[in-house]
């Protein structure tokens, strides 16, 4: 399963809110108790509000404890919240069949991966962006990415895979279910993507892109075995 999102955007303003907020009842009777907020992300429009974890602390009453109507009052805490993050605005829009995808590469025999280094038939995984802005000129046909020319105004992407590392090489991706197999990953212009490192910057043209990576299957040194395998690599874009 490949997981996409578009993610350390450049383009950001910081936006903050210190104010106070009830907290819910808390009986005298529990003792002292920290709350935790995990603040989650907030999609709108085509903004991307990524907002950090939030700490509050609520005062402890002190008051003794007293009963009916008139001790209510005293086991609703009020604490202060202080939070922070960021209004990112991203320059394109991951459409939504590229946001979450299960590639599925087809049975391969035992006798066609013998040595260490044999590779399967590539699979295409397409990451299609729409609406990226202006200024993005090349030279060259877009199947010939490595001739391209750069401006001072060119945009691009940057690509970052997030999986479980192969034990016997780093530069693949680990697989679960079958033994002796990693998993190869190629960014659009044939480099490989290596778990966790920044790709080169992929240019990007007016509208709608189509970046196209390639998936397929390693031959490392560990015993070959048989079996239904999976990997899950998170994606993420980084434009510049």
């Amino acid at each position: 399963m490949i997981l996409v999102e578009n993610l350390f955007c450049p383009f950001s303003a910081r936006a903050r809110y210190v104010g106070p907020i009830p907290w819910p009842s808390l009986s005298t009777e529990e003792g002292d108790r920290i709350v935790i907020v995990r603040a989650s992300e907030l999609y709108v429009g085509w903004k991307h509000m990524m907002a950090i974890t939030l700490i509050a602390v609520p005062l402890i009453s002190t008051f003794p404890r007293a009963h009916g109507r008139e001790a209510r009052w005293e086991n609703t805490l009020r604490g202060m919240l202080q939070a922070s993050g960021s209004l990112i605005t991203s320059p394109c829009v991951l459409m939504p069949e590229s946001q979450v995808q299960h590639i599925t590469l087809s049975p391969v025999a035992l006798a066609a991966l013998n040595k260490r280094g044999d590779v399967t038939v590539p699979v295409d995984i397409h990451l299609v962006l729409d609406h990226c802005p202006s200024g993005a000129r090349h030279s060259g046909t877009p199947q010939d990415l490595r001739h391209r020319l750069w401006l001072a105004d060119q945009r691009s992407v940057r690509l970052r895979l997030l999986g479980d590392r192969a034990n016997d090489d780093a530069r693949f991706f680990s697989i679960r279910g079958a033994s002796g197999l990693s998993l190869r990953m190629e960014d659009p212009l044939g480099n490989l993507l290596i778990p966790g490192l920044l790709s080169q910057p992929v240019p990007l043209g007016e509208g709608r892109n189509d970046l196209v990576l390639k998936a397929q299957l390693w031959r490392n040194r560990d015993p070959l075995e048989a079996g239904e395998w999976q990997a899950v690599i998170n994606i993420g874009m980084e434009y510049e």
